[in-house]
């Protein structure tokens, strides 16, 4: 005869317990679905702390126009304006062909010049903060050149468009020289000016050239070359062997012991010889000559 063992299980108990375990399923599922949008939110948090440094560069130049072989100077000028800071920030510039560097100073950091390129280290430029770098060159040749500066750092930048700054100049071809001044075809040593001067010669050999006032002129002892300015000019001719010319003025010339040429030219001239053997050749106006003590020979006097 079989005895029915009560176990504490019935049907209704298994349904019940099967319910307790889709319950359970599902509140595991929803805290898991809890964590993942709590990871993904701490990590969009993450993503913004940094923020992004929004720098720019503006380029210019000066003298423009610049002559051939002068100074040119190009001014960078830096800026952060943020909102975070820029962390090494750097400088590139390529110079053009046509220039020869000559310096390259930030105002805080380094530059150094390579050949044609100059590459700055800036360090860090704070929200708000600017910067400098000042660059000097010489253009070698007339025409037109540009130029191009681009600043950079290693924390994102909004705004690249103005990270890039151009500038160009104009370079003109450099004046000639003034030609030299010269008496008697001879480049003149001593040189006067408009007003009324005093000029000395020296012991040697001077070529002089008056200016346009009533000029003294007194040389020594070379063999000297003596043109008179415009103004009415006296001329002391010195120890040698000299030549002396007047010029639109009313000039007075004196040698002195060498044998002198002395001339007039347009204006009432005075030519008075010394003790050498002299020749005084009056100009077109009316001069007056006087020998000294040696053989003198008077024209147009």
């Amino acid at each position: 005869m079989m005895r029915r063992v009560a176990t504490g299980w019935g049907a209704s108990d298994g349904r019940r317990g099967l319910r307790l375990w889709l319950v359970a399923v599902a509140l595991a599922a929803a805290a898991g679905a809890a964590l993942v949008v709590a990871a993904s939110g701490t990590g969009e948090a993450g993503a913004q702390a940094v923020d992004p440094a929004d720098l720019s560069v503006t380029k210019s130049d000066s003298p423009d126009p610049v002559v051939e072989n002068a100074v040119l100077t190009y001014t960078l000028a830096l800026e952060n304006a943020g909102p975070d800071a820029a962390t090494n920030v750097t400088v590139s510039d390529e110079l053009p062909s046509q220039v020869d560097s000559v310096t390259a100073e930030p105002s805080a950091g380094n530059c150094a010049v390579q050949g044609k390129k100059v590459s700055c280290e800036l360090g860090t430029l704070a929200s708000g903060a600017s910067a400098t770098v000042t660059i000097e060159v010489r253009p070698r040749k007339a025409g037109q050149i540009t130029n191009e500066a681009e600043v950079e750092s290693e924390v994102a930048d909004p705004q690249t468009a103005n990270n890039r700054d151009a500038e160009t100049t104009t370079v003109t071809k450099a004046p000639k020289p003034p030609k030299k001044t010269r008496c008697k075809k001879r480049a003149a040593t001593i040189v006067g000016t408009s007003a009324g001067e005093t000029l000395t010669g020296t012991d040697g050999r001077d070529v002089v050239h008056a200016g346009g006032g009533n000029d003294q002129v007194n040389t020594l002892g070379g063999n000297d070359v003596i043109c008179a300015g415009g103004g009415n000019d006296l001329i002391r001719a010195g120890g040698g062997n000299d030549f002396a010319k007047g010029q639109g003025g009313s000039d007075t010339a004196k040698g002195q012991r060498g044998g002198d040429t002395l001339k007039g030219n347009r204006g009432p001239d005075n030519l008075k010889g010394g003790r050498g053997n002299d020749l005084l050749a009056g100009g077109k106006g009316r001069d007056r000559c006087k020998g000294g003590a040696g053989r003198d020979v008077e024209r147009s006097c």
